[in-house]
């Protein structure tokens, strides 16, 4: 589960790699992400190694009443594929979609549920099967 948290308060520590975290970390309020499929983030210090994980996701369905791509979303985030600067370029739509550094969080299940439909209303779905039925008419040929 990749995201974007942003310390909050408590935090007295920087620079050049010194933090005043206790080992064992931050975890609760403290912590916040831009990503709205986020549930709960920890941060944590292990032997002077600062790192942020997500702990838990939210369900789709919940945060974004109305989505149709639920179980696609919940499974992106659920095995940790999430990444604004993902090299899939659905992963990073939806990455960015849930992030209020890019989309409005009010806009982000009209965002996602847009470009859901969008090839259906290319006539995608029929281009795609006339390209399958031509090569399995030219295999059939061939035989």
């Amino acid at each position: 589960m990749n995201g974007t948290a942003t310390v909050l308060d408590g935090f007295t520590g920087g620079g050049t790699g010194t933090a005043n975290i206790a080992e064992g970390g931050w975890s609760g309020v403290n912590l916040t992400s831009t990503d709205a499929m986020i549930k709960s983030l920890e941060m944590e210090n292990t032997g002077g190694t600062v790192t942020v994980k997500a702990t838990g996701v939210n369900r789709a369905e919940e945060v974004f009443p109305g989505l149709m791509p639920v179980n696609i979303m919940n499974s992106v985030w659920q095995n940790g594929q999430n990444n604004t600067e993902s090299t899939n370029p659905g992963i990073a739509f939806l990455s960015r979609a849930t992030d209020s550094r890019y989309v409005a969080p009010g806009d982000a299940a009209r965002q996602i549920n847009g470009a859901a439909q969008i090839a259906v209303a290319a006539g995608t779905q029929a281009v795609t099967l006339q390209a399958v039925d031509a090569i399995t008419g030219a295999l059939d040929i061939c035989r």
